[in-house]
């Protein structure tokens, strides 16, 4: 095993390999918490006796409950495994009456809950079990990756089974008909359905209304119809519909439901005509901040959630005075429906630069109308602004959130249809109607804070941990120490998987292309430099996505740095400051193994050539480790011996096909941060991929040393995922990011930390 064969080579030192996704808190450190974009909720004892035990979710309904029992501070492999199965499972369950739940023996406010629960004991974790509305559990004992399934058949067939009562079908002479006509004592629901047909659409509405019957037992009575005569009795038009007859009103004072016709918002709809549950939770889950969607309300709000973030703002405009009671939230619903298909699509890094918030159009009419020329709708609508562009669109369409999704996608990658902002130079002050005076307070009346960094953009968690088999629990450690600050003049890193030219002042030029470990291109220009070749330069800045760094310097800039550094000018403008691989002595510089590239600059192609040539060098291949688990020369155990050094953290890349050689962004990666060994793995390789809980690729760890070797000689690590775009930039924020809080490892020397607003 990698432990045992590290000890035999390492002079009596032993590494424990412990995979910890947690953070550090003063209990245990959660799988799964609150502020991750996932549907798993962490329980108490008192939440697991407020929803389990009674069966119900947060709201009151009543739902299958899915619960892993496991205890992260055994340093169990197969629970941190099971980890993204939870988690798929809870997203497959989350359009159903199902709730997914995780219950941790190491918290204390949990242990509890283990003397509570028939035939579990410490040994056996971690397990899964099922809870059913009629009180019957069962241990799941499936494979992993089938547990979504498993559960969303075994709802189904509950449904199935008790149907007849919880959703009868209606037809016009039947007795049943008549009796749900006549019984005002709850809210009534009608699923109206074509009579024929096996439409995506129809069938999705079904298992809706059927599964919303279970979630609503006892506060809402459901029905169905397929019959033509109650079709038109409800003067049904496209179908499905839906309608609702409010508790103690007559069939002919029923509301139709104009919105999507799918299980969360149609929830949230009914939510507000449903009988309070007898059952609502005493003790709940820490709500989850990632779902929260502010509302706008001041000028201090705008520049904070908007103006300030730049990227792409999706303002949700609703005419609250016109709404029926309880449907802002609904629409607020399906923005968060939204907003958890963007993630899944774009990934994390593409999805914290689209800022989502909601205004009452009809409060701010004469605002919109000054800012974008909007004029005041009864209807809701939907729009982005771009605050750095000062551009808007709008949202044509439904209001459906696939429909919704798809458009901003669209608008976050600049492809939507947009026109210029009505005013002039600034963006008017956000005020009322009946303001004198915009508000330039911040959003001190929101409801809750929002994160700046909406979605991680890592799991990694620094917890407290024990070695493997050791058999004791360790005490949380506490905040790491902070490191000082990294280089004070370097430029920020694009936000963008694009790279950039720099235009650099003789005052940045050191900082910047001298004391940073990447290669550097910069061309000085001459008075004669023309728009053709500025063009060129800046596209193959980009192409190059960041992988060798560009600059630009004007004549008058050049002169100063040509004069400080004792550069001589030569024929060509292009000059390669060269990474240290690429220096002929340890004793060389930057500067002084820098040398003028001749380069044709009227094409971007050749300078993109040329640029990459530089990463294609002997000595900079021999920075990525090529990772066989089936070569004992070139396997995990060896790479970790390799130099002696054991504290030393490592990047493994799991690309999405076998590659014979690092690619290029390695290369990159492997020189701009010398303080980490980095790896290839083999795509084939699925052992050694699943060993680190990767599940899909492209993909990337960090595994890296939490803290420093105890008295024994044990050295413990955890490996921390990435999961954002493939990309230099966005990889090296990650880096920068993860380094600052590894106990005995200087500051990164790549960049300075983007701020939490400024993820890529």
């Amino acid at each position: 095993g990698v432990s045992s064969a590290i000890a035999d080579a390492a002079s009596n030192m032993s590494i424990a390999l412990l995979l910890l996704l947690l953070p550090a808190t003063a209990t245990a450190e959660s799988f799964y918490p609150a502020n991750e974009f996932q549907d798993v909720k962490e329980l108490s004892k008192g939440s697991y006796d407020a929803l389990v035990t009674k069966g119900v979710d947060p709201e009151g309904g009543m739902v299958f409950h899915v619960v892993k029992f496991y205890d992260s501070e055994a340093g169990n492999r197969k629970a941190a495994r099971m980890r993204p199965h939870m988690i798929a499972a809870a997203k497959k369950l989350r359009s159903s009456s199902a709730m997914v739940s995780a219950v941790d023996f190491g918290n204390d406010d949990a242990k509890d809950v283990f003397a509570s629960v028939d035939d579990i004991s410490e040994k056996d974790l971690p397990l899964v079990k099922i809870f059913s509305p009629d009180g019957e559990s069962e241990t799941y004992k499936g494979k992993e990756k089938d547990l979504g399934d498993y559960v969303a058949k075994k709802v189904q067939k509950y449904v199935a089974d008790n149907l007849a009562t919880m959703m009868p079908l209606l037809a016009p002479k039947q007795k049943a008909y008549k009796a749900y006509k006549k019984d005002k004592s709850l809210p009534r629901v009608v699923l109206l359905l074509e009579p024929k047909g096996k439409s995506k659409k129809r069938q999705i509405a079904y298992d809706a209304a059927a599964a919303l019957a279970l979630y609503f037992s006892g506060r809402v009575n459901f029905a169905y119809s397929k019959h033509k005569k109650i079709v038109r009795n409800f003067g049904a038009g496209e179908l499905p519909a839906l309608f609702l007859i409010p508790k103690g009103q007559k069939f002919n004072d029923n509301r139709a439901y104009t919105g999507t016709l799918a299980y969360r918002p149609l929830r949230t709809w009914l939510s507000q005509f449903a009988e309070p549950s007898e059952s609502i939770p005493a003790a709940l889950p820490a709500p989850s901040a990632v779902d929260f969607i502010p509302e706008m309300t001041s000028q201090g709000c705008l520049d904070k959630y908007c103006v300030s973030r730049g990227g792409v703002c999706v303002f949700s405009l609703l005419p609250a005075q016109s709404l029926p009671a309880g449907e802002t939230e609904y629409y607020l619903e399906s923005i968060r429906l939204v907003r958890r298909a963007l993630v899944e699509k774009l990934g994390h890094v593409a999805f914290n630069a689209i800022h989502f918030s909601w205004m009452d159009s009809y409060k701010y009419s004469e605002w919109l109308e000054a800012a974008f020329g909007l004029h005041g709708a009864e209807y809701v609508r939907t729009m982005v602004y771009y605050p750095k562009k000062q551009q808007w669109g709008q949202y044509v369409g439904s209001f459906s959130p696939p429909e919704l999704s798809k458009w901003v996608i669209a608008a976050s990658k600049g492809k939507a249809t947009v026109e210029p902002a009505a005013f002039d130079t600034d963006l008017p002050t956000f005020k009322a109607n009946d303001q004198e005076a915009g508000d330039e307070s911040g959003c001190g009346d929101l409801r809750e804070p929002l994160p700046d960094e909406v979605v991680p953009s890592n799991f990694a968690r620094k917890g407290k941990s024990t070695s493997k088999g050791s058999g004791s629990r360790s005490k949380p450690g506490g905040p790491p120490p902070q490191p000082p600050p990294m280089i004070s003049k370097r430029l920020p890193r694009p936000r963008s998987k694009a790279g950039k030219n720099y235009e650099l002042t003789s005052d940045q030029f050191e900082d910047n292309v001298l004391n940073t470990p990447s290669n550097w291109l910069v061309w000085f220009k001459t008075a004669d430099a023309s728009e053709e070749e500025a063009k060129a330069w800046n596209q193959a800045a980009r192409l190059v996505k960041g992988q060798v760094q560009f600059a630009s310097m004007s004549p008058e800039e050049s002169a100063k740095v040509f004069e400080e550094h004792g550069i001589e000018a030569g024929e060509s403008q292009v000059r390669l400051f060269p990474a240290a691989p690429q220096w002929e002595s340890p004793e060389s510089s930057k500067l002084s193994s820098s040398q003028w590239v001749d380069v044709e600059m009227t094409e971007p192609k050749p300078i993109v050539e040329k640029a990459l040539s530089f990463l294609s060098n002997p000595p900079t291949m021999s920075l990525v480790w090529l990772l066989d688990s089936k070569n004992p020369q070139q396997n995990f155990e060896a790479w970790f011996q390799k130099g002696g050094n054991m504290m030393k953290p490592r990047f493994v890349l799991f690309p999405s096909k076998d590659l014979s050689e690092p690619p290029y962004l390695l290369r990159a990666l492997a020189i701009e941060f010398g303080m980490l060994e980095f790896g290839l793995a083999k795509n084939s390789d699925k052992d050694f991929a699943s060993n680190f809980g990767v599940q899909k690729t492209p993909s990337a760890i960090i595994i890296g040393p939490q803290g420093p070797p105890k008295q024994d000689g044990q050295l413990q690590l955890g490996v921390s995922p990435y999961n954002g775009h493939i990309s230099f930039n966005a990889i090296a924020i990650f880096i920068e990011r993860q380094l600052r809080v590894v106990p005995q490892q200087p500051p990164p020397q790549g960049g300075n930390q983007a701020p939490p607003h400024d993820e890529l």
